[in-house]
């Protein structure tokens, strides 16, 4: 009895070590500022098209809930994808990826109370799904040396695109006002196919629909 007691104990205090290890610095907050938990399973079927093509945007953002600077980077783990491409840019850069393997993103840090979008979508190019998991990875800022990272909140991401059974927001008259990361303007009033033909690199992009103002997104010029 007393070895059944003693094997009970330690795998409880095996589940709370592994519940402890959870760092909450960071988390994912939705767009009313509400918490997702560690663990949660999210499917998204809503269809957008800013731009004149569908995508099927992640609604998150990432909070930091110290007083002070925190350093964090996304391991983000592709497990499928139909088609089509997934674009995230989080922290401090935008990547697009098509393959299934798990991806990190470079490092960067949020002020004391900052949240920031996730700013990642999935662009379909058929029926079909996208799935994966998104983890937050906290470090402390130091002047030098490697980073120690702590394993913070971890989501798993379902996007499901039936092109025949959803109905897209599409947009209307869309414009854009263009900038570079640096906030100078690069193009005004343009189309999609103007950004496009820009040098590589990432770009800011707030649309006018019907001229009313619009998202603000990041896009990628490969």
């Amino acid at each position: 009895m007393k070895k059944i007691l003693s094997i009970l104990a330690l795998f409880a205090c095996g589940v709370f070590a592994a519940q402890a290890q959870v760092d909450k610095t960071l988390q994912f907050v939705d767009k009313d500022g509400k918490v997702v938990e560690n663990g949660a399973e999210l499917t998204l079927t809503e269809v957008e098209a800013p731009w004149g093509d569908d995508q099927i945007v992640l609604p998150l953002s990432v909070k930091n809930t110290k007083n002070a600077k925190a350093g964090v980077r996304l391991i983000f783990n592709v497990m499928q994808i139909d088609n089509g491409a997934i674009q995230v840019c989080f922290p401090s850069e935008c990547t697009s990826n098509s393959e299934a393997k798990e991806y990190i993103t470079k490092p960067g840090t949020l002020e004391a109370g900052e949240v920031k979008e996730m700013a990642t979508e999935w662009l379909p190019m058929a029926k079909g799904k996208c799935v994966a998991t998104f983890q937050l990875q906290y470090y402390e800022p130091t002047a030098g040396g490697e980073p120690t990272y702590k394993d913070g909140p971890k989501i798993k991401v379902t996007f499901d695109y039936n092109p025949t059974s959803v109905t897209n927001v599409k947009a209307g008259n869309v414009l854009m006002d263009v900038y570079d990361t640096a906030g100078k303007m690069v193009l005004t009033n343009a189309k999609k196919s103007d950004v496009i033909g820009l040098t590589r690199g990432v770009y800011i992009c707030k649309t006018k629909v019907n001229g009313k103002p619009g998202k603000v997104e990041k896009i990628l010029v490969r």
